[in-house]
């Protein structure tokens, strides 16, 4: 499953190595995440997420706007909230 990668065109904030973005950027969680170590925010699936900062290591900065919690999350964890209603569109009519 891949996640949104170092697209621009969705902000800085999704950028490995970019600036900080303190509004950041809203995310669709698409698989939970348990946080084991104390910077890392742990995460259940289909809640919105804030994504501040990307890193090269493949995790990303992020917060729950819903707890204030803040931490780290593997970038493979969430979408775009555009690409997820995608996502669900192709679903529906595959379904049907």
């Amino acid at each position: 499953m891949a996640g949104v990668g170092g697209d621009p065109s969705l902000g800085g904030a999704l950028v490995p190595g970019g600036a900080l973005d303190e509004e950041g950027v809203e995310m669709r969680v698409v698989r939970g995440f348990k946080a084991t170590l104390e910077d890392e925010l742990a995460i259940v699936p289909f809640i919105l997420l804030r994504v501040h900062q990307s890193y090269e290591d493949g995790w990303s900065l992020c917060s729950n706007p819903g707890t204030k919690e803040r931490g780290v999350v593997p970038r493979t964890f969430f979408f775009s909230f555009a690409r997820c209603r995608s996502v669900l569109k192709f679903r529906v009519r595959f379904v049907r």
